[in-house]
């Protein structure tokens, strides 16, 4: 009787959300058959990890749950780990790559001044191209955009039923 008596003795600083061993071991276990298994598309490591704890019937911790959230995060990198050797670094599971990558893209910075009515409103944006800036800018519906160089800037002016509207868009390069 001793022994249960030690076994079920609760300290008080105990972490009750650890998780045991054999739980674990089956979440790994979930991980690696879900990396093998290349007819399953993953999205990324995380979606992999929430897979595995949902088919072994577990929870996923909370950033409060101290010890739980460290396995957690253990899993994660095993996951990628998985991943990484089952389907290679580049492969479509790393969806963030992709991201990455677009972001890493230079883009040069322009100048947009948008006169209305003789109010002129001055920003400062980035785009890869000067016709992404183009393509962004809406017509209302009715309208003509006129497009033309002056200079090293790009204007364009509105008309309706060909009477020029109050309202311009100026766009150069820094």
């Amino acid at each position: 009787m001793r022994i249960i008596g030690d076994l079920l003795k609760i300290n008080e600083g105990d972490d009750l959300s650890r998780l045991p061993k054999d739980v674990l071991s089956g979440i790994k276990k979930n991980i690696r058959k879900g990396a093998e298994d290349l007819d399953q598309k993953w999205g990324n490591a995380l979606e992999l990890v929430h897979k595995a704890y949902e088919v072994e019937g577990v929870e996923r911790p909370e950033p409060s749950m101290k010890t739980a959230w460290e396995q957690y995060e253990t899993m994660l990198a095993y996951a990628v780990q998985q991943l990484g050797e089952n389907r290679g670094m580049d492969a479509d599971w790393r969806m963030s790559s992709s991201v990455f990558h677009e972001a890493l893209e230079p883009r040069d910075k322009y100048e947009v001044e948008v006169i209305d009515r003789g109010t002129s409103h001055k920003f400062i944006t980035e785009a890869k191209r000067i016709e992404d800036l183009l393509d962004a800018i809406p017509v209302p519906e009715g309208f003509q955009a006129r497009e033309h160089q002056v200079g090293g800037v790009t204007e364009i002016s509105y008309d309706k039923w060909g009477i020029r509207q109050d309202f311009l868009v100026k766009i150069g390069k820094i």
